[in-house]
């Protein structure tokens, strides 16, 4: 009788192995999909986290005439202006850190004293 118990409950433990084995494979599937779309998703949406030195946030006229007076005095900085509705903004530097940052709004508070400094994502 204790035999006949053993060969009963073989197969239904097998049973309940095996199916447990195709669930976790199904879930293992699931997560490497979603590996890979997490992968594919940041590989076209790439993005770095920069620094620039705003001078203005103002009208266009203003934007423009702060560039070139940046431009005189300071020749070494390449300088942008930017339209964002509704505000134009006269920028210049590319820099990786907030320290970089600083240090050139140093070098320029005194001639702008509204500068500041921003922080946007680029692709």
């Amino acid at each position: 009788m204790k035999q006949m118990k053993k060969y009963f409950l073989l197969p239904i433990l097998a049973t309940i192995l095996f199916c447990g084995n195709l669930f976790s494979q199904e879930e293992h599937r699931e997560i490497e999909n979603l590996i890979e779309k997490i992968a594919t998703y940041h590989q076209d949406h790439r993005t770095s986290l920069i620094y620039r030195v705003q001078l203005c946030n103002t009208d266009e006229d203003k934007a423009y005439s702060t560039r070139d007076l940046f431009q005189k005095e300071f020749p070494e900085h390449k300088v942008f202006v930017i339209y964002e509705q509704p505000d134009w903004k006269t920028q210049f530097g590319t820099f990786l850190n907030r320290l970089e940052a600083d240090i050139a709004l140093l070098k320029v508070k005194k001639s702008f004293p509204e500068a500041i400094v921003t922080k946007e994502r680029i692709k």
